[in-house]
């Protein structure tokens, strides 16, 4: 398998022809001018000079970034999330014979995915807010919602969700959902929000969107998309970390553009799976919980979104009962700042009182002291959000 692959190379590999297009596949979606990675690979100078650290990221996994493995089930990009053994050869052929940078102008490859929402109707975003990180009981962080009315007179249903990203070095996580007005009073409706920790405005329960760093934009099916009822005002929980001594003053405009239309084929709704009843023993570092979900109607699921905190190195997600078609995420590794929403090239389909299995591993061999579940940066999760029709 080697020697066919090493046959398939071109003779001299190149930056300019062979070696940005391989970039502009894998890594320019974070390695380039304010990308959450180091280093702006669109720029000719920048990749001679990161050069060698790109071949050895990738030759020891950990660029690109841990993804689930598309063996255990494919979903959109996995192409461009994931290196093939023929890219990471054509790398080390490029490092063998001296990063040559090549003659003429750099060949690119852009994605074909639309990575961004053009035609959005909403924009859902936090009024200039600066998180003061000023609650003791809460150090480092700060859970903060905002009341967001969309304005429509009638039920609708979002196709497409946006993350608008302003002060990423503070962002942990975004979740928006859908809440019944009358059920939140005037909490949360200033320029100011309201302190939330614990899902007290119920974001999470009316989920309609989320977003952590890595992840980009989504598009549902077609004719498929989540309802928001007339009634209901968006909650945008934002939850903020103390990242630096810098963060503090920093104002955040982030949030959510939407793509809506008032009639789908399918309601979808993203059901929240995982637990809250974990202990990571103090000193282990490869510590797994296992656990258990059960649908409750026929359903299709279009995609899985895995969430841990800064300790997670590893998730799954299966169906123990089935003989063929069984996986369905694989993370051999998992990186907090590229979390990604898996979308399935084909919906899985699910039958009622189907047992699904996940696991959730962290290493915790660094601390002197055990870690629960819990909403702080330095605490821990075990959540998939899983996309599908409505119940």
């Amino acid at each position: 398998m080697i020697l066919l692959l090493l046959a398939c190379l071109p003779g001299e590999v190149t930056h300019t022809e062979h070696v940005q297009p391989l970039l502009d596949q894998h890594c320019v979606r974070c390695h380039q001018d304010g990308g959450i990675g180091v280093g702006d690979f669109e720029d000719p100078d920048q990749v001679q000079a990161f050069a060698e650290r790109i071949v050895t990221r990738a030759q020891d996994g950990t660029m690109p970034p841990p993804a689930s493995d598309p063996e255990c089930r494919d979903y959109q990009s996995s192409e461009r999330l994931t290196l093939g053994d023929r890219d990471l050869k054509l790398l080390e052929k490029w490092a063998e014979q001296g990063f040559a940078h090549g003659e003429g102008e750099l060949q690119r490859d852009l994605p074909e995915e639309n990575l961004a929402l053009s035609d959005t109707d909403l924009q859902l975003t936090v009024p200039s807010y600066a998180p003061t990180f000023s609650d003791d009981r809460e150090p480092g962080n700060e859970y903060r919602c905002f009341v967001l009315a969309h304005g429509r007179d009638s039920d609708f249903y979002i196709t497409g969700i946006q993350p608008i990203i302003d002060q990423s070095s503070v962002l942990h996580h975004m979740v928006l959902g859908a809440v019944p007005r009358d059920e939140l009073g005037s909490a949360g409706t200033g320029p100011e929000g309201a302190d939330c920790i614990n899902d007290d405005m119920g974001a999470i329960e009316g989920l309609v969107g989320v977003w952590a760093p890595g992840m980009e934009a989504m598009e549902m099916a077609e004719g498929a998309g989540l309802k928001v009822a007339s009634d209901e005002v968006f909650v945008l929980q934002m939850h903020y970390f103390q990242s630096s001594p810098e963060a503090l003053g920093l104002v955040d405009q982030s949030g959510f553009a939407l793509r809506a239309t008032e009639v789908v084929d399918q309601p979808l709704e993203m059901v929240t799976v995982g637990s809250q009843s974990f202990r990571i023993p103090a000193g282990e570092s490869n510590y797994t919980f296992e656990g258990a979900w059960e649908s409750e109607s026929d359903r299709r699921i279009y995609g899985v979104f895995p969430h841990m905190h800064e300790r997670g190195v590893r998730y799954t997600m299966g169906l123990p009962e089935r003989k063929r078609d069984s996986c369905v995420l694989d993370g051999p590794g998992y990186d907090f700042s590229n979390q990604l929403y898996y979308l399935f090239r084909e919906p899985l389909e699910l039958k009622a009182g189907e047992q699904v299995d996940y696991s959730c591993t962290w290493d915790n061999g660094d601390n002197a002291e055990d870690v629960f579940y819990g909403e702080r940066t330095e605490e821990e999760m075990c959540f998939f959000f899983v996309l599908a029709d409505a119940g």
